[in-house]
């Protein structure tokens, strides 16, 4: 990829993705988040001895990159938070030059709809990068919409709610081969559903989870990676396997499974143009709270839709991207999406697809080639508007 040579502002925008993350009783939690920083805390010691030199070590200092903080502002818009903000603290340990960095980051947010999120996100690389182990601690306080399970519901039954979160992952990564490298994860979440509306569906009781949930499971996932670029890839292919299993015997109140494909492919074009196209599927088998049903919308899949807009048991979702450098840091870029969302297989492609489709602004914020993106979407509910930093995939 070019980059186009300018200075660039250091000023940082950051936008928080939640993620669903699993759970398990309280005392359960507090132990597994204490293996977690203590397993985090043993590989961080190792690698930044390991990496520092000695005065009896040859090597070049001026191959290493000193630890360092750094502190960053956030700001960003979504339909599902409106404006929020709030900051990050991230701490690089001291690397080799040309290996990938590690972080650990702690941040808060705070949006316009009075949402919290507070987070800790350890990622940690050694052994020359081919090993790699990270893990995230959760809370968060929600103030929510739900629109119904299935792809026929209109906006008119949705209803709103509150939840609470608190969660934990930990895993780790082994490289086998050059891009190819396995992984093992275990989640952990607990969740509490307030703030119903009366004579709603949550208040029924009726769907599972919406009484609250404890659900615990590991998993495993491997990963092929080509891209030449982490932030802004202009050739190369992504894809990731991923699977889950969740049981009452590890903890939680719920059994089932959950199976995720995701598939990239980048083109370089010629004069800074860059066409980008990502399929993702995700499914769930078993008795699955709503709340981890697969989704679509928000800043990343189907942009135009409200996050968690249409949800259930199977989701299919093709997006394609065109991307243009148009004068020194200002970048142009036309999408469009394409999604199935059904309870079961043999239901798939017998209902129109949910589309949708859009343009967006891209500024460099530096030569790494972290952007800066606004992008306007319109679906069947009528246009969004997405503010945040990095692409959406």
């Amino acid at each position: 990829m070019r980059i186009p040579s300018a200075r660039f502002c250091q000023y940082h925008v950051a936008l928080y993705l939640t993620v669903p993350f699993m759970s398990l009783r309280l005392c359960k939690l507090v132990l597994v988040c204490s293996v977690v920083w203590i397993g985090y805390s043993s590989f961080a010691t190792r690698l930044v001895v390991a990496q520092r030199p000695t005065s009896e070590s040859t090597a070049d200092t001026t191959d290493i990159v000193k630890r360092s903080w750094v502190v960053l502002p956030s700001l960003f818009y979504t339909p599902r938070t409106k404006i929020g903000g709030g900051g990050s603290v991230r701490f690089f340990p001291e690397r080799r030059r040309n290996g990938r960095p590690s972080v650990v980051e702690a941040s808060v947010i705070y949006t316009q709809r009075r949402q919290t999120i507070i987070s800790l996100s350890p990622d940690i690389f050694f052994d020359g990068d081919r090993r790699r182990v990270f893990g995230s601690l959760l809370y968060f306080n929600f103030p929510d919409r739900f629109y119904g399970i299935g792809n026929d519901q209109p906006l008119s039954v949705s209803e709103s709610y509150t939840s609470r979160v608190i969660s934990g992952l930990v895993g780790g990564e082994q490289e086998l081969l050059p891009g190819f490298r396995v992984g093992l994860t275990a989640w952990v979440r607990r969740e509490h559903l307030s703030d119903f509306e009366e004579d709603g569906v949550l208040a029924s009781g009726t769907l599972p989870g919406s009484d609250g949930n404890w659900v615990v499971g590991p998993g495993a996932y491997v990963r092929w990676d080509t891209r030449d670029d982490l932030f802004y890839p202009s050739r190369g292919g992504y894809a990731r396997l991923s699977w889950m299993y969740f049981d009452p015997a590890f903890g939680g109140d719920f059994q089932f499974s959950r199976a995720g494909v995701d598939l990239r492919q980048f083109w370089s074009l010629g004069w800074d143009q860059i066409l980008a196209v990502q399929f993702q599927g995700s499914a769930v088998a078993g008795g699955s709270p709503f709340q981890l049903y697969p989704e679509i919308g928000g800043s990343e899949l189907l942009r135009g839709y409200a996050q968690g807009r249409y949800k259930d048991r199977l989701v299919l979702a093709l997006q394609a991207e065109y991307r243009l450098w148009v004068y020194g840091p200002v970048g142009f870029a036309l999408f469009g999406s394409a999604a199935d969302v059904q309870p079961a297989v043999r239901h798939l492609f017998s209902d129109p697809f949910i589309l949708s489709g859009g343009a967006g602004l891209r500024f460099l914020m530096n030569e790494q080639g972290v952007n800066f993106r606004v992008d306007y979407a319109w679906g069947r509910d009528g246009g969004a508007l997405y503010i945040s930093v990095g692409e959406a995939f």
